[in-house]
């Protein structure tokens, strides 16, 4: 009886946590992560211990039911903690953060301005993933971006980072093009999203399909696009149908279509990306026999110095707990055709936290993923459409992090913020405005000249 309790009180606190949450925020952002949470730690979880629809790894390892109990209940400690965390700070008067939002207003920029500051980060993005892919002619190639990703570790992770700074740049883009008519913001969204995958072929699918989902979740909070059947939909059936897609093409796998993987592929592909949730249940029948990691890795991904190239800083603390976890849990024994982001997995934000130090690191956990996203959802406030939109992409992000850890999402976290100011300088400055200024002054006095010759 225990374990329905358990999973009737999860739903529960985040139906009636989404809807507090959407109440005085009027944002569907909340909704999406309510959503998340429910297919990590109510649907999956309630198909293991009912049915035993179990994965290869769940039948390896021998899990048994109390450990698919605890990760559930683990769901509904993080659940409760950061309802009320996310609650409370959002409803603050002001918090000591809320001027960063400056930095993300592009509304006024000027469009020969911006469209100079976007081929600067095309240019700078493209010469990251030659080097990245060793070749000039990588986006015309069938590359696994998995592989060139994890030949950049030992001292060259920062290449991997920088190789999608072009994102930042088009989300502005986009932003900036937010009332345009419905065909024209299409069109746009579809060249960005485009345009991203060919000069930036990111290993990760988030990027892209967060744009899309922004766009959707702003359409929906603004009321441009109605809420009902057919809108979700075709919105849902485009995310899957990315999802899998785009996991196609990252790993360099075009031979296989759409008419030959069939729907039944096409599900298996999207089912797989809950492997977090069973990774987690795995995770915690381990620690029944072995010590917790009491912080350690969380307490140096709190520092901006995780973002140092360890180039630079080669004695700087570790903060990939997935990569120590995995290993932990599968050494070299593991699954290359069937975990291919490097050999490391994840195992979503409450367990990772548990595996720092029981239920006490899962309200850890809580707490620090509740200030994230209510630091991004604090962005909605703003009167700016380009602040509301960019920290609206920025918490899609955080909240498809849920698969991830903590430690992670700081790294993001901070990246996201560093990114947006360079972008925010760079825009600003005279830098690319200057050459044109020049022109257009040599020409008004040449006429001045030719104008009054003696």
């Amino acid at each position: 009886m225990l374990f329905p309790l358990v999973l009737i009180l999860s739903t529960l606190t985040a139906l009636l946590g989404g809807h507090l949450l959407f109440k005085i925020t009027r944002n569907y952002c909340v909704y999406l992560f309510e959503i998340m949470f429910l297919l990590f730690f109510v649907v999956r979880p309630y198909f293991v211990y009912s049915f035993e629809i179990l994965t290869f790894d769940l039948k390896r390892f021998g899990v048994e039911n109390d450990a698919v109990l605890t990760y559930a209940a683990c769901g509904l400690i993080f659940s409760v903690v950061f309802h009320r965390t996310v609650y409370k700070l959002y409803q603050r008067p002001s918090l000591f953060f809320d001027g960063w939002f400056r930095i993300c207003n592009f509304d006024r920029i000027r469009r020969l301005r911006f469209f100079a500051v976007l081929c600067f980060f095309t240019v700078l993005t493209y010469l990251v993933n030659a080097l990245k892919f060793h070749s000039l002619g990588y986006f015309r190639q069938n590359l696994d971006s998995f592989e060139a990703g994890v030949n950049l570790q030992g001292g060259l992770w920062f290449l991997q980072i920088l190789s999608w700074i072009l994102i930042f740049p088009l989300i502005a883009l986009v932003a900036r093009n937010l009332d345009a008519r419905p065909v024209k913001l299409f069109g746009l969204l579809l060249i960005a999203m485009v345009g991203f995958y060919l000069i930036a072929r990111p290993s990760t699918r988030t990027e892209t399909i967060s744009l899309l989902a922004a766009v959707a979740a702003y359409s929906f909070s603004v009321g441009k696009i109605r809420i009902n059947l057919m809108s979700l939909a075709i919105i849902s059936g485009g995310v899957i149908a990315l999802l899998v897609l785009l996991d196609a093409l990252r790993q360099g796998n075009l031979q296989a279509g759409p008419e030959q993987v069939g729907i039944l592929g096409w599900l298996i592909g999207a089912f797989q990306n809950l492997g977090p949730a069973d990774n987690g249940m795995i995770l915690i029948d381990y620690l029944k026999h072995h010590s917790w990691l009491y912080f350690r890795y969380l307490l140096a991904s709190l520092s901006p110095l995780s973002l140092v190239p360890s180039a630079l800083f080669p004695y700087k603390p570790r903060t990939d707990i997935e990569g120590v976890l995995t290993y932990k849990l599968f050494g070299f024994d593991l699954d290359a055709s069937m975990y291919h982001e490097g050999g490391t997995l994840t195992y979503t934000v409450p367990i990772a936290g548990y595996a720092d130090l029981g239920f006490l690191g899962v309200i850890v956990a809580a707490l620090l993923y509740g200030f994230i996203f209510a630091f991004f959802l604090r962005g909605w406030r703003s009167k700016s459409t380009s602040v509301r939109f960019i920290t609206m992409y920025y918490l899609i992000l955080i909240i498809a992090g849920l698969r991830l850890s903590v430690e992670a999402l700081m790294s993001t976290f901070y990246w996201v913020i560093l990114a947006t100011w360079v972008l925010h300088v760079i825009s600003n400055s005279n830098f690319f405005v200057v050459p044109f200024a020049n022109t257009r002054a040599q020409g008004l006095q040449s006429s001045h000249d030719a104008s009054n010759p003696g």
